[in-house]
């Protein structure tokens, strides 16, 4: 059933990625100043691994779309979002998916502190499966 799920996160800012250890200070600041946003999934094993980088929140969201689509390929889906700290994020990519899905339901949660300290605020993730 795992298999069948797909999830992309997109983090707002750099900043905790870096404080974490997940990229260098050079990386943080180069990708801040190009608003660069990374698009992230978790593998197998449960390691995070980014899937792309794209500039600006706007075209990460049609990107995640895009990805979802090639999966998913217009099926009907199940829909999870998350956000750390902005609903509206999140809702306006559910928005954005439901142009293009039959979505058959959807659920919102709110990520935890211990995810959202090495995420940061304003990270939103989309959960789909296949209906």
């Amino acid at each position: 059933m795992r298999k069948a799920f797909r999830l992309y996160f997109l983090v707002d800012t750099l900043e905790y990625l870096q404080k974490g250890g997940r990229i260098g200070k050079a990386a943080a600041l180069v990708g801040s100043l190009l608003n660069i946003k990374p698009i992230l999934s978790i593998n197998d094993d449960g390691e995070v691994f980014s899937v792309d980088k794209v500039r600006g929140q706007k075209k990460a969201m049609n990107r995640i779309l895009e990805l979802l689509r090639q999966e998913l390929d217009g099926q009907p889906i199940h829909l999870s979002m998350a956000y750390s700290t902005d609903r509206s994020t999140a809702e306006e990519l559910e928005a954005l998916i439901r142009q293009h899905f039959e979505v058959k339901s959807v659920q919102y949660t709110h990520l935890g502190p211990v995810i959202g300290a090495h995420v940061g605020p304003g990270t939103v993730a989309a959960l789909a499966a296949p209906a």
